[in-house]
């Protein structure tokens, strides 16, 4: 979830907003595409910060899922729902995604 809802949320091309969504868009690409677990992104997520990543442009002009369609459901769908909007979220940045393979298989090993 607070990978998805950071790299929707590409305000600005500051260093600490181009930085959180290079590392949010490669933890979505460990997650999604290398089936990095839940419990070992954070310990990795640490060892990609403090790097100045450019800024990604162009951004997404728009999302299918948004936070607000998961936190408008309750119940046994919505985890399901948090697992579509993580792959739509990283399917939107498919004009980048070699770029932020490039950069996971440079920062943890991960081959692109």
């Amino acid at each position: 979830m607070v990978d998805a809802y950071a790299a929707q949320h590409a305000a600005n091309d500051d260093r600490r907003n181009r930085q959180s969504v290079a590392v949010h868009l490669m933890s979505l690409c460990a997650a999604l595409e290398h089936r990095v677990s839940g419990t070992r992104l954070p310990q990795m997520i640490g060892s990609w910060t403090h790097r100045d990543y450019p800024q990604l442009v162009p951004r997404p002009g728009a999302y299918p899922i948004t936070i607000r369609e998961v936190a408008d459901v309750t119940g046994n769908s919505r985890p399901a729902l948090i697992d579509d909007w993580a792959a739509s979220t990283w399917a939107a940045w498919s004009a980048h995604h070699i770029t932020v393979r490039t950069w996971l298989a440079a920062a943890a090993g991960l081959g692109t």
